[in-house]
């Protein structure tokens, strides 16, 4: 004898489909946290492995550099000449200076525009806008417009 449930048994099959979907959707809810974790965790390491690499390469640099010193008399030479301004008897170090030059620089050459600006600085109730390409001491003048401005008393 053969019984049919009909819709019963369909409905038996959906529902325990339906459960292992639930379970399986809990699992995914449960572990996804760990997932992602586990993804920023080697995003990590993958950062530090090359900041490691770097580091490494630095410290190879800076052991030629200390070998260099401690065995090559010439490299100490350069050092000391380069850095620490020494010269041998029969030569003439001359420095040229980068950037904004100081008030009192032997290198800095006056130009026509500079009296002007320093005539409207001291002039009361004056703006002066400087504008110019790249390099050609903008800054400079700047500073010694400031000066100037202080020296005469503006604020």
């Amino acid at each position: 004898m053969k019984v049919d449930f009909g819709i019963w048994n369909w409905l038996t099959k959906a529902v325990i489909a339906l459960v292992v979907v639930a379970i399986m959707i809990l699992f995914g809810f449960r572990y996804l946290p760990l997932i992602q974790q586990n993804e920023r965790m080697r995003k990590e390491i993958f950062r530090l492995d090359a900041e490691i690499q770097k580091q490494s390469e630095i410290s190879r640099q800076l052991q030629t550099e200390i070998a260099a010193l401690r065995n090559d008399p010439k490299t100490v030479e350069r050092l000391m000449r380069g850095t620490l301004g020494y010269a041998k008897p029969d030569e003439t170090v001359i420095r040229f200076e980068t950037g904004t030059m100081q008030l009192d620089s032997p290198f800095y050459i006056a130009r026509m525009e500079d009296a002007l600006v320093l005539e409207q600085v001291q002039a009361q109730g004056t703006t002066v806008i400087i504008k110019g390409v790249r390099q050609i001491g903008k800054s400079s003048l700047l500073t010694r417009a400031a000066a100037a401005a202080r020296q005469a008393g503006a604020r």
